[in-house]
């Protein structure tokens, strides 16, 4: 069985404390490309962790289109909403569906919950990582109300680190999905950023221009809609 070990949740930890959770009976399950792993309002009373594959979560009640909207993208290794474990209405807020093959392992809840009142070190991290999901969520529901231009340029503020040249964290068709627009549109508003002035881009490779130091930069204009 492979153990996720380099996971933020497992760090720090010590021998013993490995030892410990690898003796809970995990179980292991492998899934299909296309295959839906868990439905939106389905429950949640196990400790489920992405260990192989690609999934995506979705909210298909949230979209006015035939296109459910994507809440995230979900890349091995990843535990799967860790916050909803605990909480008084325990159900998946999202349909987890893969876009790879790939597989999970899962451990029951009262036992996860016996190893974290047993281990300060492991309950320390999983609280901050719960904090820091729900921190970059809030984050993207707020960015997801903006007009789909206000988005882009949002996003080019955010990732901008003092140089002119920002190369994409992810691939164009990654970042379209990340901020809730289909592809063409996403390059059909680079098209219009760079038409304006504001920018020039080639696949994952973005040069600011003047214009837009000018007008989100240096002046800290905010990005409204």
């Amino acid at each position: 069985m492979f153990f996720p070990w380099h996971l933020s949740l497992f760090e720090d930890l010590s021998s013993e404390e490995r030892e410990m959770l690898l003796r809970l009976p995990w179980k292991e399950k492998h899934f299909k490309k296309g295959e839906i792993l868990f439905l939106e309002g389905s429950p949640y009373t196990s400790l489920w962790i992405l260990t192989g594959g690609e999934c995506r979560a979705i909210f298909s009640s949230f979209s006015y289109s035939q296109e459910p909207l994507v809440v995230e993208i979900l890349k091995s290794p990843v535990v799967l909403a860790p916050a909803i474990l605990f909480a008084s209405y325990s159900y998946f807020p999202v349909t987890v569906e893969a876009l790879t093959e790939g597989k999970l392992l899962w451990v029951e809840k009262v036992l996860w919950e016996n190893c974290l009142t047993r281990c300060e070190k492991l309950m320390r991290n999983f609280l901050r990582d719960i904090s820091d999901k729900l921190v970059i969520l809030s984050r993207r529901m707020i960015l997801l109300q903006l007009p789909v231009q206000s988005r882009v340029l949002s996003f080019l503020v955010h990732t901008y680190k003092g140089e002119e040249k920002i190369i994409l964290p992810m691939s164009i068709e990654q970042v379209a999905t990340y901020l809730g627009m289909a592809r063409q549109v996403l390059c059909r508003i680079f098209r219009k950023l760079e038409m304006e002035g504001y920018l020039t881009q080639t696949r994952r490779t973005i040069i600011l221009k003047k214009r837009f130091f000018d007008e989100y930069i240096r002046t800290s204009k905010k990005i409204v809609p």
